[in-house]
């Protein structure tokens, strides 16, 4: 039957892939601040070509947003994995493809993470219990914090697969109306508060984290109080969890670790280790 023709018809494309890729270098920074820079490198440029951007732009922004946030939380599990001897005992009985491990190299943590995704605060929680043993309590703030985040989320599902458009359980969550269809509007003070969100969810989780591990690590014997015995695994959990950007304490490890140095070694002579 010769149809009418509704559109073009389509055509061969031929594509190297490789010549759209390049081999990801881990940078020196935390994670946090690789997820401020990554923002910032994504919002700054935009948002001065286009200060009074239309909610398609700022829609297309905040998938990237989310994308750098999600990135941060696997970015910082797949690190502790490496430095923490705790959580390396968590994630051992893991089991990872041949092709995985050799892809990973170093990075391994990913390979375990590389299935998982960190726009739900339910995976994050389960992660962050089953690798790093640390619970997020439901009235706490960093909870709330992840809860706002996975809201914020919503926004991101509608933007990612229906060009915009909410569907029932994207609306549900919201707490907006479900008897009509509901379609994205943003404009740029709603992106600045969705981009609060996000930053609010990485600081709280990053600094939690920090603190959860340190008490892990005083309670089972890893850090002693004593320089010379926690000088690494110290540096590596500092260096990995400081942010340049945004701290207001010393970014100078051993002046952080003297503040924890005697709850650490009066635990340590509790516990027959010193």
């Amino acid at each position: 039957m010769d149809c009418p023709l509704v559109n073009r018809t389509e055509e061969a494309v031929d594509v190297e892939f490789a010549s759209l890729v390049a081999s990801a270098v881990e940078t020196a920074g935390s994670p946090i601040d690789d997820y401020y820079e990554h923002t910032r490198a994504l919002l700054a440029p935009s948002l001065r070509a286009f200060p009074d951007p239309d909610p398609v732009l700022l829609q297309a922004l905040f998938l990237g947003v989310v994308s750098a946030a999600e990135f941060f939380y696997r970015d910082l599990l797949s690190r502790l994995i490496r430095i923490c001897p705790l959580a390396q005992k968590a994630a051992s009985p893991r089991t990872l493809s041949l092709g995985a491990v050799s892809y990973c190299g170093q990075r391994l943590g990913l390979g375990i993470l590389e299935s998982t995704s960190f726009a739900d605060p339910a995976a994050i929680r389960q992660w962050t219990k089953t690798i790093l043993g640390l619970e997020l309590k439901d009235e706490s703030s960093v909870s709330s914090a992840l809860e706002d985040f996975g809201r914020a989320c919503q926004i991101r599902h509608a933007a990612t697969h229906s060009r915009g458009h909410l569907g029932e359980q994207n609306a549900r969550i919201l707490e907006l109306e479900s008897n009509t269809l509901q379609v994205l509007n943003l404009d740029t003070i709603g992106f600045q508060q969705l981009l609060a969100i996000c930053h609010n969810a990485v600081r709280a989780y990053n600094r939690y984290v920090f603190e959860g591990i340190v008490q892990r690590w005083i309670d089972k014997g890893v850090l002693r109080g004593d320089w010379a015995h926690d000088k690494t695994s110290w540096t590596s959990l500092f260096c990995v969890t400081y942010s340049l950007v945004d701290s207001p304490g010393t970014r100078v490890a051993y002046h952080a670790w003297r503040q924890i140095k005697a709850h650490a070694a009066s635990s340590a002579r509790a516990q027959g280790f010193a």
